[in-house]
């Protein structure tokens, strides 16, 4: 089933909270819906990445300029302790490899980390990486080296007139936009029916259950892979950097 259409999501919004009544409703319509789509949206992603669901997980390749000590999200001054820009939706990373530049897809190693720093001299690897503050930190290397970084990532702004972009999401999503929706008109009761909010930080309601089936067919869809498959080419959101990012 493909990732469903946000007015895919918002007709479902309008059937949930009985307003149906005329075309494009008369109270929940897309504009006024838009915003708790994207709160919506924003809740599945934690809530799968909570869930270690590995469509969440996205992969980058690009080249760490020797000195280079931290990842960061905006770009520093050239020179020692360059900041590279870490992708938009980034949330934390997840495996960390290196090679030389220009090497193959073989010369990757795994880094070691996440982990304090250990106080040695450079080399002309990586070795080391730790994560604290959601920036990545290097003990920087003598010469430049090519980083694979397998990260968890949001999904940014949704898009009123494209595809959401979590496969089999339109429920949860759904259920989620009509908790939102009613509990901001005054209507908690209602809310709970869709979403609940439980104090271990996981989800109940119609949306709890739709969240637990896109789980149960991530699990499903790993155990059916006795090798892990290589990702497949994805949409590059790391345009400031000489990359290749895919989609786990």
């Amino acid at each position: 089933m493909p990732a469903p259409l946000y007015t895919d999501v918002t007709t479902k919004v309008r059937a949930l909270l009985n307003d149906k009544g005329m075309a494009g409703g008369a109270t929940y319509q897309d504009p006024f819906l838009q915003d708790y789509v994207q709160m919506a949206q924003d809740t599945l992603v934690a809530t799968l990445i909570a869930r270690s669901v590995e469509r969440m997980k996205f992969r980058s390749e690009f080249v760490v300029p020797a000195g280079t000590t931290t990842l960061d999200y905006s770009w520093g001054t050239p020179g020692t302790n360059i900041l590279l820009l870490l992708p938009p939706e980034f949330i934390s990373a997840d495996q960390l490899w290196e090679a030389k530049v220009g090497g193959q897809n073989e010369d990757f190693v795994p880094m070691s980390g996440p982990n304090e720093l250990p106080r040695i001299a450079r080399a002309d690897t990586l070795q080391f990486w730790n994560q604290a503050n959601g920036l990545i930190h290097f003990l920087g290397s003598t010469a430049d080296r090519l980083l694979r970084m397998d990260y968890w990532s949001g999904l940014g702004a949704v898009n009123p007139a494209g595809r959401m972009l979590v496969v089999n999401s339109g429920n949860a999503l759904a259920a989620l936009v009509a908790c939102y929706a009613a509990g901001a008109r005054g209507q908690p009761e209602l809310a709970n029916r869709f979403c609940t909010f439980k104090d271990d930080g996981t989800l109940g309601g119609m949306a709890g259950f739709e969240i637990e089936a896109i789980v149960t067919a991530d699990i499903k869809n790993q155990q059916s892979e006795p090798i892990r498959r290589r990702p497949y080419f994805g949409r590059d959101r790391y345009t400031n950097l000489n990359t290749n990012r895919w989609r786990m």
